[in-house]
């Protein structure tokens, strides 16, 4: 009789357990789905503010400035920094 009470207790701790378990990681996946939201929009934001500059860089006359200034801002190498600036229609 005893073992039968304690076998119920473990699987009443244990049914316990998992729903803590699946409410966290409920609450974890919804964090990480608001950082990754967050970033995407901080990315967009940087594009449209390096873009901007580009197009004002080439407006000036300063390609191999706007090719630097991706450089820097992105990472790219010299080639596809260039062809970049190249896509931009002025």
């Amino acid at each position: 009789m005893g073992f039968i009470f304690v076998a119920i207790l473990i699987v009443i701790f244990g049914v316990s357990i998992l729903n803590k378990l699946n409410r966290i990681e409920q609450q974890i996946s919804g964090t990480k789905k608001t950082v990754i939201d967050q970033d995407l929009k901080q990315i967009e934001m940087e594009d449209s503010l390096i873009e901007e500059e580009i197009r004002q860089l080439l407006l000036d006359g300063k390609k191999i400035k706007a090719v630097k200034r991706v450089r820097e801002r992105t990472g790219l190498s010299l080639v596809e920094a260039k062809q970049y600036v190249d896509h931009f229609k002025i």
